[in-house]
């Protein structure tokens, strides 16, 4: 007799990894497991008895812990044929991100009706299964491995060796976890100011736009035309901030997108600068002077005046 762990299968065990690629149903992702059959050579192995081969199975989900688990025996069965099982044992929908990995273990042993102990026991199994064969949508079960484990035990080979063997199958539904563009809760009312002292510019800091999303905001962008020409980097969350802005109107249009793509680009305001500062002008000082001789008038040298304006092209 040895001791076996009854699953539920916690932390206990070492996870079968596969990493499922994040793609784009409407809005969500189904992805289910089962199991399709089992199969052992195992004879009797308890006196009274005979054998109740029986597989214990569990996935869980990561980082979400989403657990599901399953058993399936075969009630006083010796040398039992492949046999059907077909238990979707896990069934869960995500809605905008999917696990960076699932958890599968898998034990088998002969029943012997003590709660504790078990005779051909598998210890538990761990399997690895690349990203590569999770497909989105794949509607149609399908196998990602069929996986065995040996233990000593009498088989009806009578070689001391019984050998476990089970299969695990999955299907995805959908292929966009999110298909819900971003909202607007917030976009700026349009800004005027004068220039500043001296200057054909001014430094405005506009509000900031706000947005929401039905998963995450992942990505802000803006782009500025009219009297003032810019445009924020391609990723990342970004805000204008103080800027200075040329005299006359710049138009600016805010993008936010989440990462699934999905975008809203019907926040713009406008940042109109307007030039009130007047001009300024040099005058030489009041000139006397006396008649040229043998004439009823003078030739006068003055110095020529001389304007100046905050902003060129003053005339």
């Amino acid at each position: 007799m040895k001791k076996r762990l009854t699953l539920t299968l916690k932390a206990v065990f070492t996870a079968l990894i596969f990493f499922p690629l994040y793609l784009h149903t409407n809005g969500q992702v189904t992805v289910e497991f089962r199991i399709l059959e089992v199969s052992s050579d195992i004879d009797d192995m308890d006196a009274a008895d005979d054998s109740d081969p029986t597989w214990n199975y569990q996935v869980t989900d990561v980082p979400f812990a989403n657990v599901g688990a399953g058993t399936f025996t075969l009630p006083e069965t010796n040398c039992p044929p492949l046999t059907a099982v077909n238990d979707l044992f896990f069934s869960q929908t995500y809605n905008c991100t999917l696990p960076t990995s699932y958890d599968f273990v898998w034990e088998a042993y002969e029943d012997d009706g003590t709660p504790l102990t078990s005779d051909a026991y598998t210890n538990p199994q761990t399997e690895v299964i690349p990203a590569g064969s999770i497909a989105y949508p794949n509607n149609t079960w399908t196998t990602l491995g069929t996986y065995s484990a040996t233990a000593a035990g009498t088989d009806c080979g009578l070689t001391g060796t019984v050998t476990w063997g089970i299969v695990l199958q999955y299907r995805t539904f959908g292929t966009t976890l999110d298909a819900t563009d971003p909202t607007v809760t917030f976009c700026p009312v349009d800004v005027t100011d004068d220039v500043d002292p001296g200057l054909c510019t001014a430094t405005i800091d506009p509000d900031d736009p706000t947005f929401s999303d039905n998963c995450a905001v992942t990505e802000v962008t803006w782009a500025m035309t009219g009297a003032t020409v810019a445009s924020s980097p391609g990723t990342g969350i970004n805000f204008i901030g103080s800027t200075v802005f040329n005299t006359g109107t710049t138009t600016i249009s805010y993008t936010a997108s989440d990462a699934e793509g999905n975008s809203v680009n019907s926040c713009s305001f406008d940042v109109t600068v307007n030039d009130t500062e007047n001009p300024t002008i040099t005058c030489p000082a009041d000139i006397t002077v006396s008649n040229d001789a043998g004439d009823c008038g003078a030739v006068v040298n003055y110095v020529t005046p001389t304007g100046a304006d905050n902003c060129p092209g003053s005339t």
